[in-house]
C-alpha cells in the first residue's frame, strides 16, 4: 500500500490539535504509523542526517589539511562527498574537472551565505539605529 502525503498531513494536524506538547504529539503520531508509513518517514530522514554527519566529516578534514602536505593529503584520500552532478565520489578519485566543478559549487553555496550574513548585519544596524532590542520592535 502506498503511504500517501496528503493523509498523513491530516493525520499529524489531528493529533497536534489534540496535544500541547511538542514531544507527546510527535511521540502520539509516531505510533499511529504502520510499518510501511515509518520506513518512507524515517529512512529519508535517518539518509539525511547520516549523509550531514559524513558530510561534516569531510568538511572538518578539508578545513585542518593543507592539499600540498602528503600526509595531510593522504587523510582525504578515501573521504567521500557530493559531487554537484549527484554523485558520490572520493577525493582521492576526482578529476581535475570534478575538483574544479565542486569549487564553483562551493563558491556558490558561499555566496549565498555571505549574501545572508549581510542581511544579518543590516538588521544588526537597522535595529541599532531605532534603539530597540530587536527586528520585530523597530518601528514601520
Amino acid at each position: 500500500m502506498a503511504v500517501e502525503p496528503r493523509k498523513q498531513h491530516e493525520a499529524m494536524r489531528a493529533i497536534a490539535a489534540l496535544h500541547t506538547d511538542l514531544d507527546e504529539a510527535t511521540k502520539a503520531w509516531l505510533k499511529s504509523l504502520t510499518k510501511a508509513e515509518k520506513d518512507t518517514f524515517i529512512y529519508p530522514y535517518a539518509r539525511i542526517q547520516m549523509r550531514n554527519l559524513m558530510r561534516s566529516d569531510v568538511r572538518q578534514i578539508e578545513h585542518d589539511v593543507q592539499i600540498w602536505d602528503t600526509d595531510d593529503r593522504q587523510k582525504l584520500l578515501d573521504k567521500g562527498l557530493f559531487h554537484p552532478d549527484g554523485r558520490w565520489v572520493f577525493w582521492g578519485d576526482m578529476t581535475p574537472d570534478d575538483h574544479r566543478l565542486r569549487a564553483a559549487w562551493l563558491r556558490g553555496t558561499a555566496g549565498g551565505y555571505l549574501r545572508t550574513a549581510d542581511e544579518h548585519d543590516q538588521a544588526a544596524a537597522i535595529i541599532e539605529a531605532a534603539g530597540v532590542s530587536c527586528l520585530r520592535e523597530v518601528p514601520q
